[in-house]
């Protein structure tokens, strides 16, 4: 999926991969598998960011505790 990408941009990697969303589309906010959501796209973030497809990795519209589960689980932080 992101080799499809690349070469649609016609570039090597992505420069920065913005995890956009901070939960499942349709669920509640106190959901609780939305922290395992979360982990789940962010890891597979880690993995294209180990392989040289992503150079960084960002979140958007997360609140802090959000984040801070992410840092707790992570090499990145």
């Amino acid at each position: 999926m992101v080799q499809n990408s690349l070469d649609c941009l016609k570039c090597g990697y992505i420069d920065l991969q913005l995890v956009h969303y901070p939960k499942d589309w349709g669920t509640s906010d106190k959901n609780p598998e939305n922290s395992d959501h979360r982990m789940r796209i962010y890891r597979v973030f880690e993995e294209y960011k180990d392989s040289g497809y992503i150079r960084s990795i960002g979140v958007s519209n997360f609140e802090g505790s959000m984040n801070f589960g992410i840092m707790l689980n992570t090499d990145l932080f």
